[in-house]
């Protein structure tokens, strides 16, 4: 985690399960994190883009992030219709509806069941 955001508070790092947050220093493609930092700013992140991302979600609210391109909510194949309409939010001093994931944001989406949704650039 520190290799990625090395200006985040350290102990900082938070995902969300069913049943709750829990701590982290792993990161896994798809997942939404909170992370605490002291300071306002921006990151650079090297590495392979990730153009395709296959996101598991569960029953309920989802914490994820998308791939490495900004994309519409039309862009996302979810073929079981788990994606509850209107329920995508991102967090800007407050929760905020949205029609696009941004690369590095987290996103909290509600889903009628288990399964994947699929981002393909």
């Amino acid at each position: 985690m520190w290799q990625v955001y090395p200006q985040s508070v350290e102990g900082s790092v938070y995902e969300y399960n069913v049943g709750g947050y829990s701590q982290t220093e792993i990161l896994e493609p798809g997942n939404g994190y909170w992370i605490r930092f002291e300071n306002s700013g921006a990151q650079d992140i090297e590495g392979d883009p990730l153009d395709v991302l296959n996101v598991e979600i569960t029953n309920g609210w989802n914490l994820i992030s998308g791939s490495s391109f900004e994309m519409e909510l039309s862009e996302f194949y979810d073929p079981d219709g788990l994606l509850i309409s209107g329920t995508i939010y991102g967090f800007d001093e407050g929760y905020i509806s949205t029609n696009f994931l941004l690369p590095g944001k987290g996103y909290w989406v509600r889903s009628t069941g288990n399964g994947t949704i699929f981002f393909n650039r």
